[in-house]
């Protein structure tokens, strides 16, 4: 076996067994916030809300039940970006990104099985598997958890508080530009 085939095989082995199944709970039965400080706009300024209902059915899962619809003027020939960050809470404060996300093609991978969102986006009903949002577009929810168990990451030493900061627009259109804030804590599954 060669040099460069071992070493492939050893790293895989070190990956595999440094990963572990985690579980995501939200720290807030809001969800998701505005951004502090930020130019950009806040979710409500390309979804309308008002359909939706966030509850909090235990100490660790909020379901969520409704529809939002899209209100902003995107062309289906749109192209749609979005960057995420998630900074990792020590000691009470953020320090800089443990992981970033940039998608410049956001449609393309929105539905995709292999990215870290699908748990979220499955769950809509393929007739919503819409993008862009064109004016209009409604997209429902029924019993979705925001708790989502067995996330499998590569290391055993992530259990904490983070806080993902998510900005997304379409290009050419800064108008549309929106930025969110998400607390969540990451539990190590027990077996």
């Amino acid at each position: 076996m060669s040099i460069k085939i071992r070493f492939i095989v050893t790293l895989l082995f070190i990956l595999e067994t440094n990963a572990a199944l985690y579980t995501l709970i939200p720290d807030d039965e809001m969800l998701l916030k505005a951004c502090e400080g930020e130019e950009d706009h806040f979710l409500t300024s390309i979804f309308d809300l008002s359909a939706m209902d966030f509850k909090l059915i235990s100490d660790d899962e909020v379901i969520v039940n409704g529809y939002i619809t899209s209100i902003v003027p995107l062309d289906k020939n749109d192209t749609l970006w979005a960057v995420a960050e998630v900074i990792k809470e020590v000691r009470g404060q953020y320090i800089l990104p443990a992981v970033e996300i940039r998608r410049l093609d956001l449609c393309k991978d929105i539905f995709n099985p292999v990215e870290i969102w699908y748990p979220l986006t499955s769950k809509l009903d393929k007739k919503y598997h819409v993008c862009p949002f064109v004016k209009g577009a409604v997209y429902g929810v029924s019993n979705w958890s925001a708790k989502i168990n067995n996330i499998n990451l590569p290391d055993s030493k992530l259990s904490g508080g983070y806080r993902c900061i998510l900005r997304a627009g379409a290009h050419g259109k800064p108008e549309l530009n929106i930025c969110l804030v998400f607390d969540f804590h990451l539990f190590l599954n027990k077996f």
